[in-house]
């Protein structure tokens, strides 16, 4: 008698199927959606499909959001994956609805290109301090100026942990504005407490430099430095919708508008804060305890 099928293999290839079919069907309300000099609807469907074969789980997702995340991308534009690190599109367990759902996740360097299109903001940048760093860090707080003394370890190419992370802002009129240093354990903390979407660059974790969870620490520093900069209309939907589902593929809807936030949680929360309840556990497939499905 033939093997049978494995069952779960074939929902992913159908998944798959039916979500490059739904992207190419709207190639161009992306061409539509994106601003001058924005990514061209085959970028941004090329980048997507590229994460449908390379994010577990990605395929599974109810296709109207893979669709909905990406049209975030366009009207944003910015580009889909970690080879750029401006956007993702990712998977999560929606438990109410019992199935995977793709959310738009905000890169760092997103953040960055966003903040910087206001014309206000001279640059940005967020940094790690690392283990052989630390002794000649300085961060001081003055009422007429503040200080701010780190030493990059150039000796060799290998600075040690990574223990802090900070971010600061030059104005182009005149001034700054810099982040509290935060603790490599409380950037852990936050995101075991309030990432729901358990795989993608966060959980990209091998301590070193430029690695997924480095980059993503940054955006969160990043975004907290966002609350006191001056920044664009745009920048600000891009905060908003980060870590929301969206079902709405139409390019004239609002960037923001996402039918509910279920993933990178984090817009409002600084590292240490303790609101609201932690996540469910997740086992070692991505599913949440106990919603492991069968085939």
């Amino acid at each position: 008698m033939p093997a049978q099928p494995d069952q779960r293999a074939a929902v992913q290839v159908s998944g798959y199927g039916s979500a490059v079919e739904a992207l190419r069907q709207r190639e161009e309300l992306f061409n539509r959606a994106a601003p001058d000099g924005g990514p061209t609807g085959v970028q941004l469907i090329t980048d997507t499909v590229t994460a449908l074969s390379t994010v577990k789980g990605l395929d599974e997702c109810d296709p109207r959001t893979i669709v909905g995340a990406v049209m975030t991308c366009a009207q944003l534009g910015l580009r889909v994956g970690g080879a750029t690190g401006q956007a993702y599109v990712l998977p999560f367990w929606n438990n109410d609805r019992g199935r995977r759902e793709a959310t738009f996740v905000l890169g760092y360097k997103g953040l960055v290109k966003l903040a910087m299109q206001s014309g206000l903001v001279r640059g940005i940048v967020a940094r790690t301090v690392y283990e052989k760093e630390l002794p000649s860090f300085r961060l001081s707080w003055h009422e007429d100026r503040d200080e701010l003394v780190h030493e990059p370890w150039l000796l060799d190419d290998k600075p040690g942990a990574p223990v802090l992370y900070y971010a600061r802002a030059l104005l182009n009129g005149g001034g700054y504005q810099l982040t509290r240093p935060v603790h490599r354990d409380a950037m852990k903390a936050h995101r075991a407490r309030y990432v729901r979407i358990k795989s993608g660059p966060w959980f990209d974790d091998r301590g070193v430099a430029g690695d997924g969870f480095e980059a993503m620490a940054h955006k969160t520093v990043g975004k907290q430095l966002g609350k006191w900069l001056p920044l664009s209309a745009t920048a600000r939907q891009a905060i908003a919708a980060d870590g929301g589902v969206r079902h709405n593929d139409s390019p004239d809807a609002p960037v923001d508008e996402v039918t509910e936030h279920a993933g990178d949680s984090e817009a409002d929360v600084e590292p240490g804060q303790t609101v609201g309840n932690p996540d469910a556990a997740y086992d070692e497939a991505g599913w949440p305890a106990g919603a492991q499905p069968r085939g």
